[in-house]
């Protein structure tokens, strides 16, 4: 039940990073035209792996992260965040989250498995390639197996014209623009992996005391109520970041973001 309930979280996510940064132009979501980008500057970011740092970072989770230089044109430093005890800690986005007993983390060595275990449920799918292609990594996933409760958070490689259409919205514009250009795509690529929705749409919640606009889904799995929250963060650095959490049965996301305050 562990690894099935996280890999429908990882389904959700990357299905959203699929659509943001895959699927369609990004200014196909903004519906704004992106400033321009000269051809050896995208040739130069789409060379661009996960840098080292975050790998290296990804394989030591309960360590204090290294920060990796963003590009000068965000001013941010990337960094994963890490795992101590039951608490969580991101300074990245700012945020941290103390969890009960009753939660489990995941190991780094189950984290770098999760992508392949969700690209293998798309096998023979029209998003096949792309999932395979989306540079992604999983930075943390939890579980609650009695409540039937999970979360997770995961950064999303974008490239320079992501970053400068993305960077310049709002958060709210942001959701309003992937549910008005990208709806019907991510219900259909969730059918793919066996998640049928029955409603999408935005929510205003409170985040870490602050309002903030998300993409909310109510959806069974086999007959089986199952309900997620995506919060997003597109203007951070040159990675995004998406943050899923979900329960099955009942609707308890709200109860979930909860746990997350802000860090300073």
């Amino acid at each position: 039940m562990r690894k099935k309930v996280t890999e429908l979280v990882m389904v959700l996510a990357m299905a959203m990073a699929f659509a943001a940064c895959g699927g369609k132009d990004a200014e196909d979501i903004s519906g704004k035209i992106t400033p321009a980008v000269s051809d050896e500057q995208e040739k130069d970011d789409s060379d661009v792996t996960p840098t080292e740092a975050a790998k290296d970072e990804e394989s030591k989770a309960t360590e204090a992260p290294k920060a990796t230089e963003a590009p000068e044109e965000t001013g941010k430093t990337t960094s994963l965040g890490r795992v101590q005890g039951g608490v969580y800690v991101n300074e990245y986005m700012g945020i941290s989250c103390t969890l009960d007993s009753g939660w489990e983390f995941y190991t780094a060595e189950e984290l770098q498995e999760l992508p392949q275990n969700v690209e293998e449920l798309f096998a023979g799918t029209e998003a096949e390639a792309m999932m395979s292609n989306l540079q992604v990594i999983t930075d943390m996933s939890a579980e609650n197996a009695e409540e039937l409760t999970s979360m997770n958070i995961m950064y999303q490689k974008m490239s320079a014209q992501e970053r400068r259409a993305f960077g310049s919205m709002s958060n709210e514009e942001f959701v309003d623009g992937m549910l008005t250009a990208q709806r019907d795509v991510l219900i259909a690529t969730y059918a793919q992996a066996g998640i049928n929705v029955q409603e999408m749409c935005k929510k205003t919640v409170n985040f870490c005391g602050e309002k903030r606009d998300v993409i909310y889904v109510a959806s069974d799995m086999n007959g089986v109520p199952y309900y997620a929250i995506q919060v997003f963060d597109y203007s951070l650095g040159d990675y995004a970041v998406t943050m899923t959490v979900s329960s099955f049965m009942e609707d308890k996301t709200e109860e979930l973001l909860m746990l997350f305050s802000k860090y300073e």
